[in-house]
């Protein structure tokens, strides 16, 4: 049909080398857009149309496009995408969500992935709602540094060892986000290098904390600290130790942030 080959045809030679597999999904999908066609039936009997899954088709070209795109094919993974919002595939909040991703993960074009995350939020709002946890952190954080031009996001990305991590972590006090991002990844070192056990979260934070040297750094760790033990662990009285911790921080903000847990423990411990 001439419909699906205005989808296929842009991204046929960026798919060319790719395995059959995934151009036998997109074909699936492609087939399934085609009118539906009533049964026949037997002389005397009424036909019966079956039901149609007219989200199946985006969530087939979704799934190839993901496929692709982590097997080192963005561009053949964008375009794939692209063309089916372009010819209107039912369900298109499946493959905005998909494209986000992968202009996220794959392509690092945090200004596409911003816009395509915005748009999902903003047109698809029970697609967005039902998006894993994951899909709102990537939205949080892109907000976070987008007046930035998202330069701190591609610094980020640009460094490898814990001492680089430490000190974009300490650069960066006012932004939770980012610090998250570079926390988890200085506990992936420490972890790598068989130190805590994987599966302690806490363990791998009291690792990362230990090793830095730069005190903002050490103060949201010590925050992060906090927030695992009395939130996770239900450990108000150690989470009170780090929260002190912090609230000696040159940082203003990070100081205020530490201030306030203190005083919800506060008020929680009063009868």
């Amino acid at each position: 049909r001439r419909f699906a080959w205005r989808i296929w045809a842009p991204v046929t030679v960026a798919l060319a080398p790719f395995t059959l597999a995934v151009v036998a999904v997109v074909v699936v999908a492609l087939t399934l857009m085609a009118p539906h066609q009533e049964d026949s039936a037997a002389p005397g009997h009424i036909a019966v149309s079956q039901p149609v899954d007219v989200a199946a088709p985006a969530r087939a070209i979704a799934g190839a496009a993901r496929t692709l795109a982590a097997s080192n094919n963005f561009v053949a993974a964008q375009g794939l995408l692209t063309n089916a919002l372009e010819n209107e595939v039912p369900a298109a909040g499946t493959l905005r969500l998909a494209l986000a991703d992968i202009e996220f993960e794959h392509g690092q074009r945090y200004a596409e992935a911003y816009g395509a995350y915005q748009t999902l939020k903003r047109d698809f709002p029970a697609v967005w709602a039902a998006s894993p946890a994951e899909t709102k952190d990537r939205f949080d954080l892109l907000s976070e540094v987008r007046g930035d031009n998202f330069d701190p996001l591609y610094r980020l990305d640009a460094v490898h060892t814990f001492e680089q991590l430490e000190k974009i972590l300490a650069l960066s006090p006012e932004r939770q986000m980012l610090a998250s991002l570079a926390v988890a990844r200085m506990a992936e070192i420490i972890q790598a290098e068989g130190a805590p056990d994987t599966g302690i979260r806490v363990a791998a934070l009291e690792a990362v904390r230990a090793r830095c040297t730069e005190p903002l750094a050490v103060a949201q760790l010590s925050i992060a600290l906090g927030d695992v033990y009395w939130k996770e662990l239900k450990d108000p009285l150690r989470a009170r130790s780090h929260y002190e911790e912090a609230a000696s921080a040159t940082h203003l903000a990070l100081a205020q942030r530490a201030e306030a847990a203190l005083s919800e423990l506060d008020a929680l411990a009063r009868p």
